[in-house]
């Protein structure tokens, strides 16, 4: 991750499309991380979009649950 894992919290709520995924600073004061954050968001946000899965899978392995369907899905 390139931000910190102490310093923020991550918080997941399946959906009935999936699921949300919300990173919290812990210090709302921490604009560097606030930054981090939304750039890494933002990221991952377009590369899923395009149906790249491949930073989930180097983080948590090709097992994890769940690719094989991502990989599936049609992008978008």
């Amino acid at each position: 991750m390139p931000f910190s894992l102490e310093q923020t919290t991550h918080i997941f709520t399946k959906t009935e499309k999936g699921g949300l995924q919300q990173v919290v600073v812990k210090d709302k004061s921490n604009d560097g991380q606030v930054k981090l954050i939304r750039d890494h968001l933002s990221k991952v946000s377009g590369e899923f979009a395009r149906g790249d899965f491949s930073d989930p899978s180097k983080i948590h392995g090709e097992d994890m649950p769940g690719l094989t369907e991502l990989k599936k899905a049609k992008p978008g």
